[in-house]
């Protein structure tokens, strides 16, 4: 972690369309650690996050998402997420790495994410914006992006951390904070909650099974040119976990691996 004084700088993107929310927000972010620059807006919606990779990989006409603050095809290489979260909930944001870092293990990755405070303007004092450096590998799909900015928003949402070191402390995790519906301040049934205790048991299959399912796997197969015709498209976890991304390979080797371990496949 860097030092206070020492923040990663970041050049704003030259259009917002959101500032950054009361709870946590995303973006994209690409270049060296001297000269990074934040390539979309602040998206509230994780989706919007999803699309614009989907998007810059089919190289589609760009001039409607110019109009949403994204800017064409970032570097794939270097692109890393940008969180702006509730400064009082960075416990939490903290506690959600420590789960993806859970996952990367799982998964056999070689590297861990870890997280670097940025220095990026225009900034209130409430919010405290952050850098994820992670494994490539959640690069791999729209879907995997999707589960990384998904842990860490139900993570906001919890009312305990997560301090365990093995999967099963995090099973154990999951079915303690996630397993009786939560409502949100509008008195919903919180969708978030409710999805990862109906999802969770097949993230850990998903990650152990991670070079299987995503073996020969290249882009022309994982973000199908068929999704980016609209915003809200199946490219997130969710509608992998319930076998729905649209790219039949993927559904298919991840239903498997569910069937082989066990897991609830409906």
């Amino acid at each position: 972690m860097k030092k206070a004084n020492k923040l990663v700088k970041v050049k704003a993107h030259r259009k917002q369309m959101y500032g950054p929310g009361t709870r946590i927000c995303f973006s994209l972010a690409r270049g060296t650690e001297k000269n990074k620059e934040q390539v979309t807006t602040w998206f509230t919606c994780r989706d919007w996050i999803n699309d614009v990779l989907i998007a810059n990989k089919n190289n589609t006409d760009h001039n409607s998402y110019h109009a949403y603050g994204v800017d064409p095809n970032p570097d794939y290489n270097k692109i890393q997420l940008l969180i702006a979260v509730s400064t009082s909930l960075n416990t939490r944001l903290l506690s959600g790495l420590r789960i993806i870092n859970i996952y990367e293990e799982l998964a056999g990755f070689k590297k861990r994410s870890h997280l670097e405070k940025v220095k990026i303007a225009p900034r209130t004092g409430t919010v405290t914006t952050w850098l994820l450096i992670g494994p490539k590998e959640w690069m791999k799909c729209s879907q995997l992006t999707s589960m990384v900015t998904f842990i860490l928003r139900v993570a906001t949402k919890l009312d305990n951390n997560f301090d365990g070191k093995t999967i099963d402390d995090l099973d154990a995790f999951w079915k303690t904070n996630v397993g009786k519906p939560k409502r949100d301040n509008y008195g919903y049934i919180d969708w978030d909650i409710s999805s990862t205790a109906k999802f969770y048991k097949k993230w850990r299959v998903l990650m152990e099974n991670y070079n299987y399912i995503f073996r020969r796997l290249g882009d022309k197969t994982l973000y199908p040119r068929l999704k980016v015709r609209g915003w809200h498209s199946p490219g997130g976890i969710c509608s992998l976990s319930e076998f729905k991304s649209q790219i039949p390979t993927l559904d298919k080797r991840f239903k498997k691996a569910c069937e082989n371990a066990g897991a609830d496949v409906k």
